[in-house]
């Protein structure tokens, strides 16, 4: 499960802030799902994070944060027009759980690609709606 939680620019005095958590992810996977403790050197996921910086010739500059645990790079970033995305885990959310984002069985765009590809190309969440549909 992960949560998220966003304040808006009424209620923050100027700027959207934004919050979220992993709270399956704190642990070394295999290591805290078997209850083994972690050996010198090894670290709990997405403990070392990163932060990419994109400035592609086409497109909009994105910055983007994740980690590479679970190959899975970028959960949450925004690009230089403000529009912003994370990826949220609710197996209790309606439909099947990490179903395509379309809501259809298939998708043309991977759920790890559609974040940093929604980032690149649009400027609002109608324009990120309609690419979502597009492809």
């Amino acid at each position: 499960f992960c949560s998220f939680v966003a304040l808006p620019i009424e209620k923050s005095g100027g700027g959207v802030f934004t919050s979220r958590n992993f709270d399956i992810f704190a642990l070394n996977l295999w290591k805290g799902f078997l209850d083994l403790p972690l050996e010198e050197g090894e670290y709990n996921c997405w403990s070392r994070s990163l932060v990419l910086e994109k400035r592609p010739t086409e497109g909009y500059k994105t910055i983007l944060v994740g980690g590479m645990e679970m190959l899975n790079p970028y959960v949450d970033g925004m690009n230089e027009k403000g529009l912003y995305f994370t990826q949220l885990s609710d197996p209790f959310a309606i439909g099947k759980e990490g179903s395509p984002p379309s809501g259809a069985e298939m998708s043309g765009v991977p759920y790890l690609a559609l974040g940093p590809l929604l980032l690149e190309k649009c400027a609002t969440v109608k324009e990120a709606k309609k690419e979502i549909l597009m492809n």
